[in-house]
């Protein structure tokens, strides 16, 4: 679709300005409207706002619609249904509009995966940005698994005039964060303390780079909780910007002392305490109520934690696969994100990553359990190919290429690797099968492609 174009000038820029004297030098100021405008094309929001608040002439375009109607239209918005362009992208899309996409957090164990989508309005409700948690079922025994995720919506930043809360400010155009499924928690989540938590706020905040991370206590040992992200993660989007929301005021505690008091009876406990390395900026998602529990699963063990989890930005990493009997396959067209089964624990969401330096295929998990958490590489395929004859590809005829390769296992709380065997077989292009000794079966693991391609 083509560029808006520009609005009628003001007056005294509906044609050039004179040339400026031989002895001054031109400046935007002379330029046409019409010519000024495609300049903008070229600079950040930000760029665009410091440059119209820098004169006066300038800043006779501050409300020109076209320039704000452009700025829109990058994040596919078209129609504001009564809403000025200004309003929509200086109060809902700037500020929030960095937020689009999928973002992990660094829950101890289990994680979580939230994506933000831009909806527009329609009949039924007023539009916004809403945030979603991927939800998957509690094990099951049809064949299935993995399940593709349930879209769970808990999050929605719109306008206080559009808020859902009660008392919303109707003459505000404030955006607000409203959590709009906290009434209605997941059935595997509910506790006494959460089986009516009405609608409430919410805030989404900008927490600085952190030395901060988890540790497992247990009687006599501690052990460090995974990293997350650990460094150089590939999954993780270092060129996505932050949204420009407040920065957190939440003190994290150095929990190290204290929990060498805490008794005995009380042991296995997960608390916070410094590292050597230092975590990127993040955000947190904070609900303004006690006990709401739509965000993140309850851990699996007590703990002392202050703090909101922190979510990163995952790479757009959805993308279709390649034939295994094609001669353009490689081991390189499996990485993107991908859904594992994971027997009692259900479906887990991973991320596949090509080591070009180790020549191996590696899957990190975006999401846990209490044996083996979120940040861990469950799986390493190495390019040597395995014997099709193996006793474990005998009873599986599907598979049309195979290979040796390494998982990880560990006891509940995930004090220590263990590495085992694997065979991994290709099934397909978006399908793998891996074939782990100590379940004595194989297991299903599935490219996620996108949410329009679940069927």
């Amino acid at each position: 679709m083509a560029s808006p174009s520009p609005d009628a000038p003001p007056d005294d820029h509906a044609v050039p300005h004179p040339l400026p004297d031989h002895d001054e030098r031109p400046t935007l100021c002379d330029l046409p409207f019409d010519v000024f405008f495609e300049l903008l094309n070229y600079v950040s929001a930000t760029e665009i706002t410091f440059l119209l608040s820098t004169c006066r002439t300038l800043h006779r375009y501050v409300h020109q619609v076209s320039i704000w109607q452009r700025l829109c239209a990058r994040y596919g918005l078209r129609t504001t249904h009564g809403r000025s362009f200004f309003t929509t992208y200086t109060q809902l899309l700037h500020p929030y509009g960095p937020l689009l996409g999928i973002w992990a957090s660094d829950h101890p164990y289990y994680g979580n995966i939230v994506e933000f989508r831009l909806l527009p309005d329609d009949q039924n409700a007023p539009g916004g940005i809403v945030g979603e948690v991927w939800r998957f079922p509690t094990r099951q025994f049809d064949g299935k698994a993995p399940s593709f995720p349930e879209y769970s919506r808990v999050l929605n930043i719109s306008f206080s005039s559009d808020s859902p809360l009660p008392g919303a400010n109707e003459e505000c155009a404030t955006p607000v964060v409203t959590s709009v499924c906290c009434g209605a928690p997941n059935p595997a989540r509910i506790t006494k303390d959460n089986t009516d938590i009405p609608l409430h706020s919410a805030s989404i905040e900008i927490v600085s780079p952190s030395p901060h991370a988890y540790f497992l206590q247990e009687y006599r040992r501690t052990y460090m909780h995974p990293e997350f992200p650990a460094e150089a993660a590939d999954w993780y989007d270092t060129e996505r910007e932050l949204p420009h929301v407040p920065k957190s005021t939440i003190a994290i505690q150095d929990q190290r002392q204290l929990v060498n008091i805490y008794p005995a009876v009380r042991l296995p406990l997960i608390f916070t305490s410094i590292t050597a390395r230092t975590k990127p900026a993040a955000i947190s998602i904070r609900c303004h109520v006690a006990g709401c529990e739509s965000l993140q699963m309850p851990l699996p063990f007590d703990d002392m934690i202050t703090a909101p989890p922190r979510y990163y930005p995952l790479r757009r990493d959805t993308q279709e696969g390649i034939d295994p009997d094609d001669a353009e396959w490689s081991l390189q067209s499996l990485t993107g994100l991908w859904l594992g089964d994971y027997g009692r624990s259900g479906t887990e969401c991973l991320h596949v990553t090509w080591r070009q330096d180790l020549d191996e295929l590696r899957a990190y998990k975006l999401t846990g359990d209490a044996h083996v958490p979120r940040g861990v590489c469950t799986w390493t395929v190495m390019s040597q190919p395995a014997e099709m004859s193996s006793a474990a590809l005998q009873n599986s005829h599907a598979v049309a290429r195979a290979f040796r390769g390494v998982g990880t296992i560990s006891l509940r709380g995930f004090p220590a690797a263990t590495a085992v065997e694997l065979v991994v077989g290709i099934v397909g292009a978006n399908e793998i099968r891996i074939w782990w000794d100590q379940v004595n079966d194989w297991r299903t693991y599935v490219r996620y492609t996108g949410r329009d391609h679940i069927s």
